[in-house]
């Protein structure tokens, strides 16, 4: 884990929301663009491309990947194996949990859904100089890290995360 470092000038942070709410913004364009001509939801496409990326979960993992209630997915995952896209098998190691696994329906979707992302973000990344890239990369990579482990921090018994 990162170690903190000192305290931040206000308006950087400032500034730095303010770049990220257009990030937001332009990721949700995209999401949406993104499951609406793939015919699934977002929900449902985060579930397809976690599967497709782990070949196998229980809705306890994906759970605690997508910060999400076990109810609330499990409605999710029960509609998508209706649809053909996702398999529940019976897990023989612990019978009270399923593993889930994309069907060749889900693998099909997710590829598709994986070349139209890989040619968005090719297209995105053609404008951006090569040796910044991979900064880009780091940058997002320590973002994600720092945000999940706060996200957990705050889930846990105390509830006490800092902020």
């Amino acid at each position: 884990m990162l170690q903190r470092n000192s305290k931040i000038d206000r308006s950087f942070i400032n500034s730095l929301r303010s770049k990220l709410r257009i990030l937001e913004r332009e990721m949700d364009f995209r999401l949406k663009d993104e499951t609406v001509c793939c015919g699934v939801t977002l929900p449902q496409c985060h579930i397809i491309l976690e599967l497709a990326e782990k070949k196998e979960s229980t809705v306890k993992e994906l759970s605690e990947t997508f910060g999400l209630d076990k109810s609330t997915l499990s409605r999710t995952i029960d509609s998508m194996v209706e649809t053909g896209y996702i398999n529940r098998a019976e897990n023989k190691e612990d019978r009270r949990f399923f593993k889930l696994s994309l069907t060749r329906m889900g693998i099909d979707k997710a590829a598709y859904i994986n070349s139209r992302c890989n040619k968005y973000y090719e297209q995105v990344l053609s404008d951006i100089p090569e040796e910044k890239r991979k900064m880009i990369f780091e940058s997002i990579t320590i973002l994600n890290e720092i945000m999940v482990n706060l996200r957990n921090c705050c889930t846990t018994e105390s509830g006490k995360c800092g902020v």
